[in-house]
């Protein structure tokens, strides 16, 4: 079994939140263009 930290988690929590904050991004400005 692969030992996954606290510190991966919230590595990977912060990287999935950071490309759906700019992908929303994009669509907003996509949509209101």
């Amino acid at each position: 079994m692969l030992k996954v930290t606290d510190e991966m988690l919230t590595g990977m929590r912060s990287c999935i939140e950071n490309t759906v904050q700019l992908r929303n991004a994009v669509f907003f400005r996509c949509t209101n263009a």
